[in-house]
């Protein structure tokens, strides 16, 4: 074989000085003393660097897919057409995520939003909803509000216990006096306040005698003083009055 020009390559301890080609793309080579690369075309490498244990998959010069003794390595995408697992559990991505995918981030504390807001799944709560069926008429919400006399003096009697009284008194004061007012109800436990208005006949600029509130009132009535700034015109018509209590 000698005299056809070259060296058989199947003699043991022989070492090549160069690339083994097939073709300027297709070839293995050392290009230096730690790496061996097996070229598939221009720039498509497979390479092992053995002074750090790892192979390189270059595709147009460029790492691509790395695999070493510590992991592997992808850059760009990767394309798979089964599902890839980590430590037996299944990666997520936006193609298989989402409702009735299981993914945690689907859940709270394993339980999915239709199942968390289903009224059998609360806890607290009566077995059915609505617990008892019912209407309310006009003449129930009425009843609520029975409790009254409208006139003057009057009071009405609210849903919780709240009551509201009122009255006019009508008599011509020229004097300051002091007017006591029964109220038509006493109140069962306290008068809370009472506010009381002058009332007079007609627009006058010479009236000048006001009501006032003498004293805390009590549960069964409240006294009135009337009372002016000076001794001149002094004149009233009389006064309505408005107390709340329970």
């Amino acid at each position: 074989p000698a005299r056809l020009g070259y060296t058989p390559a199947n003699r043991a301890g022989d070492t090549f000085a160069g690339p083994i080609r097939r073709d300027p793309y297709l070839y293995l080579d050392l290009p230096n003393a730690s790496s061996a690369d097996l070229s598939f075309d221009a720039g498509d490498v497979l390479r092992f660097d053995r002074s750090i244990n790892r192979y390189a998959f270059l595709v147009n010069s460029q790492d691509r897919l790395t695999v070493a003794a510590n992991g592997v390595g992808i850059t760009g995408t990767l394309e798979t057409t089964g599902a890839i697992t980590q430590g037996g559990n299944q990666v997520w991505h936006v193609g298989n995520d989402g409702a009735g995918s299981g993914l945690d981030a689907d859940l709270l504390d394993g339980w999915h939003r239709d199942q968390i807001r289903a009224w059998a799944n609360l806890t607290g709560v009566p077995a059915a909803f609505p617990p008892n069926a019912h209407t309310h008429g006009a003449a129930d919400i009425a009843s609520a509000f029975g409790n009254h006399v409208y006139g003057s003096p009057g009071y009405q009697i609210l849903p919780g216990g709240l009551i509201l009284q009122w009255g006019s008194v009508r008599s011509t004061y020229t004097t300051e006096m002091t007017v006591a007012v029964t109220f038509p109800l006493t109140f069962p436990g306290a008068c809370l306040c009472v506010n009381s208005t002058g009332f007079i006949n007609g627009a006058s600029t010479s009236r000048d005698l006001w009501p006032q509130i003498c004293g805390e009132p009590s549960t069964s009535g409240v006294t009135i003083q009337l009372q002016s700034d000076d001794g001149n015109d002094r004149q009233l018509h009389g006064f309505d009055w408005f107390a709340i209590g329970y």
